[in-house]
């Protein structure tokens, strides 16, 4: 009786350690830094679509993300650049994610938003809301309000 219960103690324990391992071997995959953003119907006119983010995060705050705004093609004087209300602000345009990709064409099966550093900084926000832009930065449409799910990874 007694050796069945150390196999079978062998074996749980070695069960749980091969597990722990191949859990950290997959999350080596993973790209925690990067957030692909996936829209469904944009409103006609859309060039691309801002996260509106309420509250403060003042270690990623900024007058206005320059590289963000050169791959916009806006500068800060745009509609959405300067949108301030209700506490919300523009999180490419006032905060430090870098947009690396976008693509919301009318012929686009995938319209979607590639950003970068952006989990982590949208983890620091309960609320957030979208803004559909035209080309020039003129806000088209904004969202309801919305409350940010924590990931039970963080």
């Amino acid at each position: 009786m007694k050796r069945a219960v150390k196999v079978l103690f062998i074996a749980v324990y070695f069960a749980v350690l091969i597990y722990t391992f191949v859990c950290l071997a997959l999350s080596w995959h993973v790209d925690f830094g990067h957030m692909n953003i996936y829209f469904g119907e944009v409103p006609e006119g859309t060039a691309f679509a801002d996260i509106l983010v309420k509250g403060k995060a003042e270690d990623t705050e900024m007058d206005f993300n320059v590289y963000n705004g050169s791959v916009l093609e806006v500068d800060r004087s745009c509609e959405i650049a300067e949108y301030n209300a209700d506490g919300y602000t523009s999180l490419f345009l006032k905060h430090k994610v870098d947009l690396e990709m976008r693509d919301l064409s009318p012929d686009s099966e995938n319209k979607y938003m590639e950003v970068g550093g952006g989990s982590h900084t949208l983890s620091r926000f309960r609320y957030i809301k979208l803004a559909y832009c035209d080309k020039d930065g003129n806000i088209l449409g904004i969202t309801k309000e919305t409350e940010v799910k924590k990931n039970a990874a963080e």
